[in-house]
């Protein structure tokens, strides 16, 4: 299921007819126009730029209880605020939590990494807890809870609390970093 705000335009028939096709159900808020971010990407490095459109995405709000209970594994961006606090609060309590905190380090951010049952987040913002030391900066965000750490054409670093695990990343030849993310954590899922 996917919980997101689309508009009444032909961006949004087009996210439609795709969720469609995957047999994705669709849970949605209308708002007058979709956000749409434009994404570059040089065949060279593979590496995205993300050029953002100017439609303000509106908040997912006053979620379903019900709704929000048939769920046993919820992946959420930093994007929801709102909803995030909402899942917290409406959950079951043996759902399961993952998150995407993207490279933001914020106060809500920092509380998504201490709620989420499996805080997954990019190696690219341990620079901002502690530039001249990554493993500091892993255990000033531990929280009890194994965090995941990824690191692209690196793997991935897993921290229990006393114990840095590295695992090796696929060799593939990357065409683009769209999605990324995503994918990762809904394998991870």
């Amino acid at each position: 299921t996917l919980v997101t705000s689309l508009g009444r335009d032909t961006e949004a028939k087009i996210i439609k007819k795709t969720i469609k096709h995957e047999n994705i159900k669709l849970h949605h808020k209308i708002q007058k126009r979709t956000k749409i971010n434009t994404i570059l990407v040089p065949i060279d490095t593979g590496q995205r730029e993300k050029i953002r459109g100017n439609t303000i995405h509106l908040d997912i709000k006053n979620l379903d209880r019900k709704f929000i209970r048939q769920f046993d594994l919820i992946i959420i961006d930093r994007h929801e605020k709102t909803a995030f606090y909402e899942i917290m609060d409406k959950k079951k309590l043996e759902a399961k939590i993952i998150i995407d905190p993207s490279v933001e380090i914020s106060k809500f951010t920092l509380d998504m990494i201490r709620n989420a049952d499996f805080p997954i987040l990019p190696i690219e913002s341990l620079v901002k807890i502690d530039s001249n030391d990554l493993l500091k900066s892993i255990q000033k965000l531990y929280n009890g809870k194994e965090l995941i750490i990824t690191a692209g054409k690196l793997g991935s670093l897993i921290y229990d609390g006393k114990t840095l695990r590295h695992i090796q990343a696929y060799d593939v030849s990357v065409i683009d970093t769209v999605g990324a993310g995503d994918v990762y954590r809904g394998a991870f899922a």
